[in-house]
């Protein structure tokens, strides 16, 4: 069984892994590759007037160090399955929901597991969560833990 887990550093995503990681119990066969999406930096309001070069290289650099965060977040969470069970990790860059949805369509993935709320709770009452848009979009059955 291939499971997609998204995760995000929340307290939703660290239950998510838990309930996983549970859930795998004598389980031999599942590959779970883990995913942290970076939102991408906005670069509408750079321009020669803000810095020109130089405030891309600052952007370029924020956007290196939050890869970097999640590449660590990964590790960290990879290391807390059982050493029996297959685990890849990815980071990706993006709309979070659209990123998952688009990476366990690439994966092929049986089940997509995430945590019910991220770090975005206002962005999610603006524009709906993403889990809910992962619910709709995803191929493939979503497990949501609360």
């Amino acid at each position: 069984m291939k499971v997609l887990l998204a995760i995000d550093g929340s307290e939703g995503s660290e239950k998510a892994v838990g309930f996983l990681n549970n859930l795998i119990g004598g389980i031999k066969d599942m590959d779970i590759t883990i995913l942290h999406v970076v939102k991408p930096l906005d670069y509408r309001y750079v321009s020669v007037e803000t810095g020109g070069p130089t405030w891309q290289k600052i952007l370029d650099e924020l956007e290196a160090g939050a890869r970097q965060k999640a590449r660590e977040l990964l590790e960290e969470t990879e290391g807390l399955f059982p050493k029996h069970i297959k685990t890849n990790v990815m980071v990706s860059v993006g709309d979070p929901a659209t990123e998952i949805v688009n990476v366990a369509k690439e994966i092929t993935a049986d089940m997509i597991v995430m945590g019910s709320r991220g770090l975005g709770r206002i962005q999610g009452l603006l524009m709906g969560s993403v889990s809910n848009r992962v619910t709709n979009l995803a191929h493939c059955p979503v497990l949501v833990v609360r």
